[in-house]
């Protein structure tokens, strides 16, 4: 039976028909190709055996390879190595950003100045809206990846290593933005007046500091009321359909990118008495949603933003609730190390320099003590 994302459907004639990448053509746009078959089963099997045979070409020194045909292995032989999600977003930077003005030239005809400058007009004028250039981190990461593949390409024996460096763009820390004290209690109040699924997860957020695809995967399976714990098993995250195709995305409950992201929450009473309220009289299986099936980042993210607007809250992303659950933890003395393992963060260097920022109160005590001992 076909499954979602392989592409292989039922023709109204009867026949099965399999559709795979084949190449890239002229323009750098990449070419596809069909398999058919009188099952699904038989169709899957002769995809299986296609794309292994496609890839003899790898080894065939008489043909030079071009940027495009590169990326499309180069990416295949990294999907054990990263998260679907990444793999996602790598294919979309490759087929926006580096296909249409590199992806048709031959590897001999790369160097580093050309890819440098191409990487400056991404930084200019990279938009595909027209509006200006792409953010420095974006840039950065396409950098990485031409790098990374034409460094796969030389160890292939595809070509010989670029000359000269490929220039990476220095990217700035963002500022950090958290809630006042103030909007905090606002926001606080405002959940336990009114609970609802929404509230629920702002509320979750501020007492437990998890990431927005970490709070929309939680499922009542993951909140131990006995224990008083909470499971983060689970992270929502966006993937291509079909990996050998262009057919849009899908989101789908996937495992958190790193280890340490895998960890327990202990439970506050606070936060204990609106979980217990919210099972109650909940309907799904997951704990901020209101249907079957799991509320997606992007919907839950602007149903946050309402309650802001709502609030007369100031405009700030979902991830300012994890910051300042991080600055109001160290405001009461909680060690970075607990911190950092309730964050799921792989050191606690990334909880110092990331997300822990000391708020104008606490350097107005420090410097207030300061002046106790001088005086």
């Amino acid at each position: 039976m076909s499954r979602k994302g392989e592409n292989i459907r039922k023709r109204k004639d009867g026949r099965w028909e399999g559709r795979y990448r084949n190449g890239c053509k002229a323009d750098g746009t990449y070419r596809y190709s069909s398999v058919y078959g009188r099952t699904y089963t038989e169709v899957k099997n002769k995809l299986v055996f296609t794309k292994h045979e496609s890839a003899c070409f790898r080894s065939n020194p008489f043909v030079e390879k071009r940027l495009c045909e590169v990326l499309v292995i180069w990416l295949a032989a990294n999907q054990i190595k990263i998260k679907r999600s990444t793999a996602t977003k790598y294919s979309y930077m490759i087929e926006r950003h580096i296909n249409p003005q590199l992806g048709a030239k031959k590897l001999s005809s790369l160097s580093a100045p050309l890819i440098n400058n191409f990487l400056f007009d991404k930084l200019q004028n990279g938009r595909l809206d027209g509006n200006g250039g792409l953010s420095a981190s974006y840039v950065k990461t396409i950098a990485i990846i031409i790098s990374s593949a034409l460094e796969f390409a030389a160890n292939e024996g595809f070509c010989q290593p670029i000359r000269g460096e490929i220039i990476k763009p220095i990217t700035c820390q963002k500022e950090i933005q958290i809630l006042s004290v103030s909007a905090q209690q606002l926001l606080e109040q405002a959940a336990l007046e009114g609970i609802n699924e929404t509230k629920a997860g702002i509320y979750i957020a501020l007492h437990t500091g998890i990431r927005i695809g970490e709070l929309c995967a939680l499922s009542w399976d993951d909140v131990d009321f006995d224990a008083q714990l909470i499971h983060i098993r689970n992270t929502v995250s966006r993937i291509r359909a079909d990996m050998a195709l262009s057919t849009g995305t899908r989101l789908v409950i996937d495992t958190p990118k790193t280890k340490a992201a895998v960890r327990d929450i202990p439970i506050s009473q606070a936060l204990l008495s609106v979980l217990e309220c919210m099972k109650q009289k909940s309907v799904s299986s997951y704990v901020i949603s209101n249907q079957v099936e799991f509320v997606s980042t992007r919907t839950f993210d602007y149903r946050y933003k309402k309650v802001l607007r709502d609030l007369g809250i100031p405009k700030l992303n979902f991830h300012s609730l994890r910051h300042t659950f991080a600055t109001r933890c160290i405001e009461v003395g909680m060690d970075v190390k607990s911190l950092s393992q309730i964050l799921g963060h792989s050191s606690v260097a990334i909880t110092m320099n990331t997300y822990v920022h000391p708020s104008m109160e606490i350097i107005r005590v420090q410097l207030q003590k300061l002046s106790s001992l001088c005086g």
